[in-house]
């Protein structure tokens, strides 16, 4: 799964149809067992080596539930393990190597250690509660609201109304509200969704899909209401089905090596950055250098609240998007947030770091949006940790036979 991106599905579908023509029944006779395998065989044979070798590394055996479903046995161990990397961070968080720090002597010809981390997120999520910025764990990946907001249910989906919903559905008696469930519904019908897939094609050009679209799921509703009021038109908005969390953001060494993942929910907001940044690195110190493409909205978030916590730490805006993305007359963001202006980010005409490596990294990341997509909240994480680790572990090999020298830095220095 680490660089083909197949479910538990296609890898068992492959497995089988690879040994079809190999099948040793015929010489086992009456063999009690068989061996095709199944997505549940793949999945337990990823989670449970998995669970053995971080249980391992902390010198202590695993322990599992012995009554249940075998998919429910882990489910503990597993959530054990994710608050342990949410805490924690991954194993190479102090991962240090020629490719992410860098050494200058100082004008007082002392030696200066510089380092570098980048920071971007990307659009994959899992199912979760209506109510934004909610972090409970659904009870079923079907349901629309956590335990603690279940009651919601039975209150009208229109942001803003408060009202009773009609039996057997989500909007109150207001008739406008009523006209948009009504609407809502008509779009799943065949023929209206045929209808506008045939105008789309019409339309536009033909694109491959990879997958079938979830819009309903994700997008909020508005339409105009049918009856127009002396101050204009009033939109209604609504939610009608599922949320999903908004992106997962990673914080990532120049040399490709991820530190570590975090679900944002509700959106990439500038202080759920922060925060995210200051809990990764709060034990190891924060890097010489952060890159992140809106590092210009994060300075002037930091200015506004007289916070000093990063005040230590530069702040540029990686080289692509600040070509590309940022204004030339955002004052701020050209004084604070230019990469050239750093003194440590530049050998004469090269750049000292790759800034991009975010964005090279999304794109093995974000293939696994297909997998995923309909996980259950614990084994989503699991999973994305997982598959963390493992790259790693690929990485650093790489590392290595490149020169680069990689080793875990002490707690007292940069390297």
């Amino acid at each position: 799964m680490l660089f083909m991106w197949s479910s538990g599905t296609s890898c068992a579908r492959w497995y089988n149809e690879t040994f079809r023509q190999h099948s040793l029944l015929p010489i086992l006779g009456n063999w009690p067992c068989g061996f095709e395998l199944d997505c549940d065989h793949v999945w337990d044979s990823f989670i449970i080596p998995a669970l053995i070798e971080d249980a391992e590394s902390r010198g202590l055996p695993l322990e599992l539930d012995h009554s249940g479903q075998q998919r429910e046995r882990m489910v503990e161990a597993m959530r054990q393990r994710n608050n342990r990397i949410i805490d924690e961070g991954q194993p190479e968080l102090r991962h240090a190597c020629k490719g992410c720090v860098t050494t200058r002597i100082k004008d007082n010809g002392e030696k200066e250690y510089i380092d570098a981390a980048v920071t971007d997120g990307v659009t994959i999520g899992h199912p979760c509660c209506q109510i934004q910025d909610c972090q409970n764990e659904l009870k079923s990946n079907r349901d629309e609201f956590c335990q603690l907001h279940h009651d919601l249910h039975n209150v009208c989906h229109v942001i803003g109304c408060n009202q009773p919903a009609r039996d057997g559905f989500k909007t109150c008696n207001d008739k406008a509200h009523a006209n948009k469930e009504t609407h809502l519904r008509a779009k799943g019908l065949a023929m209206f969704q045929l209808r506008s897939r045939l105008k789309q094609l019409n339309a536009t050009s033909t694109e491959e899909d990879e997958e079938e679209s979830d819009e309903d799921e994700e997008a909020v509703e508005a339409e105009v209401c049918d009856s127009k009021s002396p101050t204009g038109n009033v939109k209604v908005s609504a939610r009608f089905s599922r949320r999903r969390t908004h992106n997962e953001q990673l914080i990532i060494r120049p040399c490709g090596v991820i530190l570590h993942r975090a679900t944002f929910f509700g959106s990439e907001a500038i202080s759920g950055v922060k925060h995210f940044v200051l809990a990764t690195f709060r034990n190891i110190g924060l890097p010489s250098f952060l890159f992140y493409d809106n590092n210009c909205s994060l300075y002037k978030l930091l200015k506004s609240q007289g916070d000093r916590s990063m005040e230590e730490m530069g702040m540029p805006v990686d080289v692509f998007h600040f070509k590309s993305k940022h204004s030339v007359t955002d004052i701020v963001c050209q004084t604070h947030c230019n990469p050239a202006a750093f003194d440590g980010l530049t050998e004469g005409d090269k750049w000292v770091f790759n800034s991009s490596i975010a964005e090279q990294t999304n794109v093995w990341f974000g293939r696994y949006h297909s997998i995923v997509r309909e996980m259950r909240a614990v084994k989503y994480r699991f999973f994305l940790d997982e598959m963390i680790r493992q790259r790693n572990k690929w990485t650093i090999a790489k590392l290595e036979k490149e020169g680069k020298q990689p080793h875990y830095r002490r707690r007292d220095m940069k390297t």
